[in-house]
């Protein structure tokens, strides 16, 4: 079958709804309900008409053709500029913001890092998010948006269009909390508005802006620290260490932690505990999955989850100790992942589970798992390998076959593909992947 990407002749792969092209190595999905192969960001099928919504990859397991793979030589990439913040893989690629503020669209099948945009100078410390907006009110239509901050604007770049809009410059005085590398901030939005903190003199500010019209909205926090935002439902949260703060049509509240727990607010190891129980490279340090949230901190001396119910408001709460040293991402279905010495364990709710158990796993770096493959960073006596777990099978990888090899940033299911990041000696980002 031809490629359905204007001016490629080249012949498709498909496996099931997935699949891409030989030539030009862009992601094909398929249609739900007559499985026609279509380009990554259509909006209706080609053939039948049907709907398509923008499914983000994380949703797709590895299908069996990608564990075959995992035995072979990995295809390896290198992007020649710096990198602080770690990439998000939306529509069967993987999106980077460099140091700069470049964004770059990556696919693994045609192995390059394709530049996008140049959003300018202070864009690459923020850590970015991709999201569904309605950017058009006649008629109405929605596109998926790549939004970050400065100091003093917000701006989105549009996946399908490739506009870019500044959504909001702040006056003289106030400033957006954009600096990821020393506080956990973050983007948020709704279909209309997006979410950020600001900060006026000492006061900080859960303050939204309408993605159409820049009208901004502040809601004073009580707080010299905050972290977020982040949405559940029709819910934005953002939390200090003591208070889970919560905005629904205009209406802010404030929730009292447990007592004992207090969130960590800051980067960088304020404490030993704080050093002992992170997030992976580059990421938020709490963990949205379905109607619940993970909040890291700590609680009577030791490290812990905050479990936070948020189905329909704020509910109930548990405390998760974790009093060892670990590493913790997100699996294929949001469930938390920790890196353990010699184990990974996955979390649904406060019940966990072991995924694997082997003595020279590490808990200084991120694991993966999505469906049949895991995948963790192992030390052994002759070096640190990454080391592939699939269908009972073992695959090490020399970390000495990735050049100039650093630190393991993160691993991603991008359809037919496992893909994983890395930072080399010059903060510059390695990329290696695994397909079918």
């Amino acid at each position: 079958m031809r490629c359905v990407y204007p001016q490629c002749d080249g012949t498709l792969s498909l496996y099931g709804l997935a699949g891409f092209c030989q030539k030009c190595g862009e992601p094909i999905h398929g249609c739900p309900k007559c499985e026609s192969p279509n380009r990554t960001f259509a909006n209706f099928c080609r053939a039948c008409g049907a709907d398509l919504a923008h499914i983000p990859s994380q949703a797709s397991t590895v299908l069996a053709e990608t564990v075959a793979a995992l035995s072979r030589p990995p295809v390896k990439a290198l992007v020649s500029e710096a990198f602080w913040l770690a990439p998000l893989s939306w529509g069967g690629y993987l999106w980077l913001l460099s140091a700069t503020g470049q964004i770059y669209r990556y696919s693994p099948f045609s192995n390059q890092a394709v530049p996008m945009q140049a959003l300018g100078q202070g864009f690459g410390r923020c850590a970015f998010s991709i999201h569904e907006i309605c950017s058009r009110n006649q008629p109405p239509e929605t596109e998926p948006w790549f939004l970050t901050a400065n100091r003093k604007s917000v701006k989105g770049f549009a996946l399908v269009s490739r506009q870019v809009r500044e959504i909001v410059s702040l006056p003289d005085g106030e400033e957006v909390l954009s600096d990821s590398l020393e506080n956990y901030v973050n983007l948020e939005c709704d279909p209309t508005r997006v979410y950020f903190l600001t900060r006026a003199g000492p006061q900080i500010s859960l303050t939204s802006a309408d993605f159409l019209s820049g009208e901004v909205r502040h809601f004073p926090l009580p707080a010299q620290s905050v972290v977020g935002p982040f949405r559940c439902g029709d819910i934005v949260f953002a939390y200090s260490e003591t208070q889970l703060y919560s905005l629904r049509q205009d209406e802010l509240r404030a929730h009292v932690f447990p007592a004992g727990f207090r969130a960590w607010t800051l980067q960088g190891a304020r404490d030993l505990n704080q050093m002992f129980l992170k997030p992976a490279f580059g990421r938020r340090p709490y963990i949205l999955c379905g109607y619940s949230v993970y909040i890291p901190g700590t609680n009577a001396g030791g490290n812990a989850f905050l479990l936070q119910y948020l189905k329909g408001g704020v509910g109930g709460t548990a405390v998760i100790p974790l009093n060892e040293e670990a590493t913790y991402s997100q699996d294929s279905a949001g469930r938390p992942i920790v890196s353990l010495s010699g184990r990974i364990l996955t979390y649904s709710e406060a019940s966990r589970q072991e995924v694997q158990s082997d003595p020279q796993l590490s808990p200084r770096l991120p694991s993966f798992v999505n469906g049949p493959v895991c995948a963790a960073t192992a030390e052994t006596a002759g070096g640190e390998r990454i080391r592939f777990f699939a269908d009972g099978k073992v695959v090490d990888v020399p970390v000495s076959q990735f050049p100039r090899y650093q630190e393991c940033v993160g691993f991603y299911g991008l359809d037919l593909a496992v893909v994983m990041t890395y930072l080399t000696d010059s903060e510059h980002l390695g990329i290696a992947s695994w397909h079918a």
